[in-house]
């Protein structure tokens, strides 16, 4: 193209080596420009001021003249953000945090204006969490994390224990002493997370063990695996952790009145540890012998990450499909920056195990 014509009622063209404007559109480009640059030159006056008051009344009598921002236009934010475009731009810094806040203030006027809105936004939020969540939980199954580590994870994400017990819990306390004088204090038993139904206040025990705890020893005879004796051991401890926490409680919510509510009509124990074998017999032996507790409910780590994936196909109607790479698994960093990472360094939190 090397000409531009402008005239005519014609529609505005490109033909051969001339670019044609019809009067009509070229009416319309001349007066947006026109706008554009009156908008603009209002924005920067009403800026320029703002930043004459700030500098020098705001300076010098800060305690009678606050200080000011440029007020907020209509469409600004779905501008800036692309438009039409905005699902796929990328916030950084403030730009994430501000936007953050205007939804949580503007929550309440969103959900009564546009409530299919504001749900669908609640569903992709608790999608996105979701996603994180079992990205990191594959993550961390594939690394010798201790049980400090899980400890973390499942206090943070309460939820996934809901889902092992089959009704919804109340978090009461991470590292509680069931043995001792105060549910937080020094005590000879400790549990990993003392629960409770949300509904019947009855109390529930869980011990957190870590995906490479074998749940087989060795074999017995005739292809029968005895339980590995950390298996053992940690049933006993829960047992026991149970027995010391029905005696004590009378004495725990003395010293503790938010416990008042807290009950022991049957205690539900929960152990979370190792992963499923692979060999048929030990498949065998395990169930077998899981089977028989009455009292103590043991879920491997890989069955508890197949109830996240199995809520995630609920909530969207489709299988999860893993973004990690085989040789991902091994990386020593995490998904996502959480105090989860943050303590990791803290010699409380790489207690290891009991």
């Amino acid at each position: 193209m090397t000409r531009i014509a402008i005239g005519g009622k014609d529609p505005t063209r490109h033909e051969h080596s001339t670019f044609y404007f019809s009067d009509l559109d070229f009416f319309n480009l001349r007066m947006a420009f026109n706008r554009t640059t009156r908008k603009h030159q209002q924005e920067s006056l009403i800026e320029r001021t703002i930043l004459a008051y700030n500098n020098v009344l705001h300076k010098v009598y800060p305690e009678d003249y606050a200080l000011r921002e440029p007020p907020y236009r209509p469409g600004t934010i779905y501008k800036l953000v692309g438009g039409g475009e905005a699902s796929s731009t990328v916030l950084k810094g403030k730009d994430r945090a501000a936007l953050l806040k205007t939804v949580v203030g503007n929550a309440t006027a969103i959900a009564d204006r546009d409530p299919k809105e504001f749900v669908q936004l609640q569903k992709d939020l608790e999608l996105v969490s979701l996603d994180r969540l079992i990205r990191s939980f594959q993550k961390s199954m594939a690394r010798n994390h201790n049980e400090g580590h899980w400890q973390k994870m499942l206090e943070l994400n309460p939820f996934i224990l809901s889902m092992v017990f089959g009704y919804p819990i109340v978090m009461v306390q991470s590292a509680a002493s069931v043995g001792g004088g105060t549910i937080a204090g020094n005590g000879t038993k400790i549990a990993d997370f003392l629960s409770k139904n949300s509904s019947s206040h009855n109390a529930a025990l869980v011990e957190i063990k870590t995906p490479q705890t074998p749940v087989c020893g060795s074999t017995y005879r005739g292809g029968v695996w005895k339980p590995s004796n950390a298996l053992m051991g940690a049933v006993v401890q829960v047992l026991d952790q149970r027995h010391k926490l029905t005696l004590t409680l009378p004495l725990h919510k003395q010293f503790s009145p938010q416990l008042s509510e807290l009950q022991a009509y049957a205690i539900d124990c929960v152990i979370v540890v190792g992963k499923m074998p692979t060999d048929t017999s030990q498949i065998s032996s395990f169930e077998m012998m899981r089977s028989q507790y009455k009292d103590v409910r043991i879920v491997t780590f890989d069955e508890l990450f197949g109830k996240l994936l199995l809520l995630r196909e609920l909530l969207t109607g489709e299988r999860y499909v893993s973004p990690i790479e085989d040789d991902e698994q091994e990386e020593p960093t995490y998904l996502y920056q959480t105090d989860l990472d943050e303590d990791e360094d803290d010699p409380q939190f790489a207690a290891g195990e009991d």
